[in-house]
């Protein structure tokens, strides 16, 4: 396959909204805001960025490692491009998704747009995201039928992965505890603002340099919604389960990256003791009549 696009989506007109580099992550939600549109196509850019869309959308790159595609899975493409800016060359990330059951998406925002506009929360939160380039929607009689975003590419970073069980960096227990201990003081300020990540997986997680050079940045974090103070408990569980279920520790190193969460996370949705909140974790059951089938700690 050579060409991502049909030829079809070619001759899109798009309603264009741009925004300056230098806005503020408020300034550029509510240019987001007002942007979108469930009816039609559009597209939401770096002023500087635009002419490069333009390029990507009309002349999209060959879906080969040549033309820098990285990956691709189920009609998404991600390409990795290097593009000349008076702020000098920017490696970016370009993404492309069809329109996977369109339906449910009528008058919703896709899940791209979903992931911007969490970035641009994130970014007011203080937790480190790739930079927005680009967003839009093609649209015809309001059924989505592709979606694309362009982000500024993060490089030298590998994921959480390599701290789990049978990755290659477990057993590299200072570089690990770090890595834990980062994340979990950044979900603490998600659950701060009442936001639910829903999947809080290693795997989301990249992180490049050790020790205290170590630097985090989430990705993929489409799902993350707001919700009433009434479920953020549950939301604060589910989020530990996920995290703890994939790394199993063992159970004093559970005890220990409890406690540093609990440091700085909000009181009110938590057992008062790092004991109780270990022994909800351990009896979590994702699914109200699923049986707990999963180990919780390593062997």
């Amino acid at each position: 396959m050579s060409n991502s696009v049909p030829a079809d989506f070619k001759a899109v007109k798009y309603k264009k909204t741009l925004f300056n580099a230098e806005m503020s992550a408020d300034e550029k939600l509510n240019l987001l805001n007002k942007a979108e549109k469930r009816i039609s196509s559009w597209y939401l850019a770096d002023r500087e960025f635009a002419p490069l869309l333009e390029e990507l959308r009309t002349s999209p790159p060959p879906a080969t490692e040549e033309g820098g595609l990285i990956y691709t899975s189920a009609g998404k493409f991600v390409w990795k491009l290097e593009y000349p800016t008076s702020r000098g060359d920017t490696v970016i990330a370009y993404k492309t998704n069809p329109g996977k059951t369109p339906w449910r998406y009528i008058l919703k925002s896709s899940l791209p747009v979903r992931e911007v506009r969490n970035y641009l929360r994130f970014e007011k939160l203080g937790i480190p995201v790739a930079p927005v380039i680009a967003v839009g929607d093609v649209r015809k009689n309001f059924i989505l039928q592709e979606t694309f975003i362009i982000t500024g590419f993060i490089s030298d970073t590998a994921d959480g992965r390599q701290f789990m069980e049978g990755g290659p960096l477990h057993s590299d227990t200072e570089n690990k505890k770090i890595f834990c201990k980062l994340n979990l003081e950044l979900l603490a300020k998600l659950h701060h603002a009442s936001i639910f990540h829903k999947a809080f997986h290693p795997r989301n997680l990249l992180w490049r340099n050790t020790g205290k050079d170590m630097e985090i940045f989430w990705i993929d974090v489409a799902r993350c919604r707001s919700v009433s103070s009434r479920k953020m408990r549950y939301a604060v569980i589910k989020d530990l389960h996920t995290f703890f279920s994939d790394m199993r520790f063992t159970p004093d190193e559970a005890s220990e990256m409890l406690e540093h969460y609990r440091t700085f996370a909000p009181p009110q949705y938590l057992p008062e003791t790092t004991q109780e909140l270990l022994d909800i974790l351990i009896n979590f059951r994702r699914r109200l009549f699923k049986p707990k089938n999963h180990r919780f700690f390593a062997d």
